[in-house]
């Protein structure tokens, strides 16, 4: 494919068609918009990324939803951030919505709420520098929510890897400032606030982007670092935090290799289904 370099956190999965959609960059430095077909490993269609935008712009945070791609478009030339829509197949975009009162997203915390056709993020205030979850409506535009989280009086705690459960209710991870605890806490979209804690056990840091969750079998997994410095996948109980497995991971010949932006097509347990890019 010509891939050299992989943007972490611009990456989908299109559960429909069989398709993994990301950006990834040439040895010229090029940015392109990949789309393959897991089956097979072939590429169905490579275009320009971004097309049409000036220097400075930025556009990532892909969510696919019913064949339609979504995306952050941050538009230097206004200071504002847009929600968009993108063509697969040729990498224009539609200016649709802008998103008042946010600069930047945290990496990786996009999640679509197919119920309720919502697009959930954690941004960045302008001004107060403040982290809130927005929630904005994916048919027109409107900024629903954008609760402070996490809700506490300590906007230097950490929370990463933003999840859709079963229950259409939103997943994170907890990290309290200058602390080596993680809690999994279900949030309250509407408010910010943790409804309850489970802290995870096994593990001294993470690695961001490197997570998914199993609707199914209710398991919410994600990339590790354990105490001798050694790279896991730990599997967890979403209701209860309890460890089900943490192997290490990834195992490869040449240990200049990596594996990253993982997308489930059907069970976690099984290494075999799980499906990334790799990184040279």
């Amino acid at each position: 494919m010509g891939v050299r370099y992989v943007s972490s956190g611009s990456n989908t999965f299109d559960e429909i068609n069989g398709r993994f959609i990301f950006v990834g960059t040439d040895s010229n430095l090029k940015d392109s918009l990949y789309s393959i077909d897991v089956s097979i490993g072939n590429v169905i269609t490579r275009v320009p990324f971004p097309v049409g935008l000036c220097q400075n712009d930025n556009l990532g945070s892909l969510v696919l939803k019913n064949n339609a791609l979504y995306a952050l478009l941050y538009r230097s030339s206004f200071q504002l951030q847009y929600l968009e829509t993108l063509y697969p197949k040729t990498g224009v975009q539609s200016v649709n919505y802008s998103i008042p009162g946010f600069q930047s997203i945290l990496s990786g915390s996009q999640v679509i709420d197919k119920r309720n056709h919502t697009y959930n993020f954690v941004g960045l205030g302008q001004i107060q520098l403040i982290s809130k979850l927005y929630t904005v409506d994916l048919s027109n535009g409107a900024t629903l929510r954008s609760a402070i989280v996490p809700n506490s009086t300590n906007q230097s705690h950490a929370i990463f890897h933003l999840k859709q459960n079963s229950a259409n209710n939103l997943l994170e991870i907890f990290n309290a400032f200058n602390s080596n605890i993680y809690q999994l806490v279900p949030v309250n979209k509407a408010i910010g606030i943790h409804s309850f804690i489970y802290t995870l056990n096994r593990f001294s840091n993470y690695m961001p982007f490197n997570s998914i969750y199993n609707k199914s079998t209710n398991l919410y997994s994600f990339e590790t670092i354990d105490s001798n410095s050694n790279f896991r996948f730990c599997n967890y109980n979403a209701n209860t935090a309890s460890l089900i497995s943490n192997f290490i991971f990834p195992v490869l010949a040449d240990t200049n290799d990596n594996v990253l932006n993982y997308k489930l097509i059907i069970q976690p347990e099984l290494f075999t289904n799980y499906i990334g890019t790799m990184k040279l």
